[in-house]
């Protein structure tokens, strides 16, 4: 009876902990994604809720309060070097993200207190940054895109100005009355009704048109974002943009890293002191690819070339710097250079190629 009761103890105390060690799906999942911005890492940790039938922005997540940006436990941003959001600067370091959401626009809160539990904690005497960006939803679309058929209506009516006046030339030269009085009348009816519109309209355009006559009109026709996401996009040498979406709603954060100026400070530093060839034509590169000091350039391009002559991708890049200080013909020459001895190498990685169509460009201008 003894023996019994310790199994049956012991097949009770093991089915109790397989329990306690069974994990169950949440209902807005943890996310955590790592970008590299330039050369900085910027990494967050946040939670995904779904809209499940539900007005989240107004409803679920009411307008013109804090909001944790996500669920659960706060969103958790890490920088690994100093950076500037929105044109403000922010120091390395790890924070809290949150947001005040409204209709027109966003606050956008990097708070110092980590590990928070959705905002009941939050204190603004913690907040490390806030600026403020444009948000763009489906509320505003409707008269936007009214806007946008205007101005493409617009458009069509320009093009075919400038087919009827072409043939008003022509019915001029040919000195024929009749068709050249019918076709004036067809140009003064176009452009008498693009004035009945009024300037109003063509103003309210012009105002969103870089935002509405770019992908974010797209998204916001085309797509319906069923759980928050966080990403980044628009990629350049030193910057991106941070994405946040949900519903129909999509709000966009620039960021943007002191990598240029730093990478710059370190290849002056490095190339002045005497490095090796490939260094140099690095170093040069790079300030050719961002347009930084063309004359160090063409200095560190010559220095890798003196280092190694049979290098013709150095001489290529050498005739590309060159056309910036207008020497045409010079860069003529070294391509041809490029040419001859990529031909004869083992490999020519392509630039033969692309000396060729680098002269037949020069030789237009």
């Amino acid at each position: 009876m003894k023996k019994n009761y310790i199994l049956t103890l012991f097949f009770c105390s093991s089915l109790f902990i397989s329990n306690a060690q069974i994990k169950t799906p949440q209902a807005s999942p943890t996310c955590e994604i790592s970008q590299y911005v330039g050369t900085s890492k910027i990494s967050i940790t946040y939670s995904r809720p779904g809209v499940k039938n539900r007005v989240i922005f107004g409803g679920l997540v009411p307008f013109d309060k804090v909001w944790r940006t996500g669920a659960n436990k706060a969103t958790k941003i890490s920088f690994s070097q100093d950076v500037k959001v929105g044109g403000q600067d922010l120091e390395a370091g790890d924070y809290s993200l949150f947001t005040i959401p409204s209709q027109k626009e966003w606050t956008i809160i990097f708070n110092k207190s980590l590990d928070l539990w959705g905002t009941g904690k939050y204190s603004q005497d913690m907040d490390a940054l806030r600026i403020t960006v444009p948000s763009i939803s489906n509320t505003t679309l409707a008269p936007i895109s009214e806007n946008v058929r205007n101005a493409e209506l617009e458009e069509e009516h320009a093009k075919t100005i400038d087919k009827l006046e072409a043939k008003l030339k022509v019915a001029e030269l040919k000195g024929d009355a009749n068709a050249t009085n019918k076709i004036k009348d067809e140009i003064n009816k176009i452009k008498d009704e693009i004035e009945s519109k009024g300037e109003s309209q063509h103003s309210l355009f012009s105002n969103t048109e870089s935002v509405f006559k770019s992908e974010t009109f797209d998204w916001l026709k085309n797509n319906h974002v069923e759980s928050f996401t966080m990403d980044f996009g628009s990629f350049t040498s030193a910057g991106a943009e941070l994405i946040l979406s949900w519903e129909r709603t999509k709000v966009v954060i620039p960021i943007y890293t002191n990598t240029i100026e730093e990478v710059q400070k370190e290849y002056t530093a490095l190339l002045e002191a005497g490095p090796d060839a490939n260094t140099y034509y690095k170093g040069a590169r790079f300030f050719l690819d961002n347009n930084l000091d063309m004359n160090l350039a063409l200095k560190w391009i010559d220095l890798a070339i003196e280092k190694r002559p049979e290098a013709f991708w150095m001489s290529y890049q050498k005739a590309k710097i060159l056309i910036q200080f207008d020497k045409f013909s010079e860069a003529i020459q070294i391509a041809e250079k490029v040419i001859e001895m990529a031909g004869s190498a083992e490999d020519s990685y392509g630039y033969d190629e692309k000396a060729e169509e680098l002269i037949k460009q020069l030789k237009i201008k």
